[in-house]
């Protein structure tokens, strides 16, 4: 490295987080939230993480959540020209890079002087040369999980720090590949107090819900699926004791008793699941909490550990009643344990969401049928359909690229909300009508309803969730 290198870069002591646009910003999870979504804003973890973490090596930290904030341009823009950051993390996702990563721009003609570095889980997996071509006011790129690369960034001198990519007038600089940040325990809690809690509310009640870290990894290989490509194809289990200690911190300093337990899939290791339950009844007694699993990891013993231990829905992706594309996309659950899953959380008072998605390259409208025909014959209380969305990394992107139906450049934007694959002899516009009526079946519609307004505990609270529920069918179609 040279000199002329080192004089490029002044140290980092004051660091911004930037979420600018409608996505949940998670590495896993790259969902958009706007109209047509079912789906409410969480708390950005990585982001709330990464605060920690520096603020633990002295550098002065800011979460700027636009989107959540309501923010407008310019007003976001004065908010960081105020914070002078020496640095500007942009958080972006691959279905909105090109809109997020144009901020780098307006940014440094606001902030003169300030880096941006984007933070993002595909940008291990795309043409980062091209990119950093395509959006010259970005500086570089973090690549990995954003915690441990944090913890190893070289604060004096960044260039060159593992699991980063920088730009420098003679060419990129890449640093070693990341590792993963293995002991969760030893993560510093997050920094919360940079958020605005009412910003993320409950998807029942709409009062503020913490999203807290219990486990990452994921030992399956679903074609679709960034899971174990950004989170390991191993478990990484945080210990009960920490988990409820963080549960009990909000709720002393926040007021906060609304949880998302944030997992790949909760249900397993099973003697672990047990284990959390138990603390989690005997030490935080009253939380409610929702959570992710597989349907084929749910026995009864599990379930009803769940429901002690207060949590109240469980999100499970049934992806397709077609067995065919079940195993096309490695995802091989079954009908019957789907059914199971279903059954014994509404016999423990747990509300399901199952997903579905139709419309992959290989399926026919017969295909679409059968998914939307399990998913009445399922009866969850509340479902939704998606689009499958290819993410850099997984087989469905290299498919996607084969077939030119995507480019690095021009992603798709509105992740899952749209058709990208068309499946032989059908219209995008078809697809999109199979969906929206799917999505607005009366009766499934009314099962949701009832099954969300019947946990509220006051006739205010009821009518505060109705009317956001009316609000949102509104945008189903």
């Amino acid at each position: 490295m040279t000199e002329g290198w080192k004089k490029a870069f002044a140290p980092i002591r004051r660091v911004l987080f930037f979420l600018p646009g409608p996505y949940v910003y998670e590495d896993r999870c790259q969902t958009y939230i706007g109209r047509g979504s079912l789906f409410s804003f969480r708390e950005p973890p990585e982001e709330t993480q990464g605060a920690a973490i520096l603020g633990e090596r002295g550098v002065q930290c800011a979460i700027l959540h636009r989107a959540a904030r309501r923010a407008s341009p310019s007003s976001a823009l004065r908010d960081i020209a105020a914070f002078a950051p020496d640095l500007v993390i942009l958080s972006s996702t691959f279905p909105g890079h090109p809109q997020d990563l144009s901020w780098a721009e307006a940014i440094k003609k606001k902030a003169p002087g300030t880096r941006v570095l984007a933070r993002g889980g595909h940008h291990a997996f795309i043409d980062r040369e091209n990119l950093l071509e395509r959006f010259p006011a970005l500086d570089g790129l973090i690549r990995g999980e954003t915690e441990w690369v944090l913890e190893n960034l070289d604060l004096e001198n960044p260039l060159g720090s593992p699991g980063t990519t920088w730009r420098t007038r003679e060419g990129l600089i890449e640093g070693e590949d990341p590792s993963f940040w293995e002991d969760l325990d030893t993560l510093p809690p997050p920094a919360r107090g940079f958020l605005f809690a009412r910003d993320y509310p409950s998807p029942d009640t709409g009062r503020p819900m913490a999203t807290v870290n219990a486990s990452r990894g994921c030992l399956h290989s679903c074609s679709f699926c960034l899971a174990p490509l950004v989170c390991g194809s191993n478990f990484r289990l945080r210990s009960p004791k920490s988990v409820t200690a963080e549960i009990l911190r909000c709720r002393r300093e926040l007021g906060v008793n609304s949880f998302f337990l944030r997992a790949e899939n909760l249900a397993t290791p099973r003697g672990w699941l047990h284990r959390l339950c138990e603390n989690l009844a005997q030490e935080a007694p009253g939380i409610r909490f929702v959570c992710s699993a597989r349907a084929d990891d749910l026995d009864e013993e599990s379930v009803m550990a769940l429901a002690e231990a207060g949590c109240w829905g469980i999100g499970m992706g049934m992806e397709s009643g077609s067995s065919s594309t079940q195993e096309k996309i490695r995802k091989n659950l079954s009908g019957d344990n789907a059914k199971r899953a279903i059954r014994l959380c509404r016999k423990h008072n747990i509300l399901t969401l199952a997903y579905y998605m139709i419309g992959f390259p290989w399926e026919t409208r017969e295909d679409i049928e059968e998914t939307i025909r399990f998913a009445r014959d399922l009866q969850s209380p509340v479902q939704e359909f998606f689009f499958p969305y290819p993410y850099p990394g997984t087989p469905l992107y290299d498919l996607a690229l084969e077939s030119m139906v995507l480019g690095e450049s021009a992603p798709p934007p509105r992740a899952q909300q749209v058709p990208v694959f068309l499946p032989k002899g059908m219209t995008r516009n078809e697809l999109v009508l199979i969906r929206a009526q799917a999505r607005l079946d009366p009766r499934a519609l009314f099962r949701g309803a009832s099954a969300v307004l019947r946990r509220t505990e006051t006739p205010g609270e009821a009518l505060r969730v109705f009317l956001r529920l009316a609000r949102g069918v509104k945008t189903l179609a």
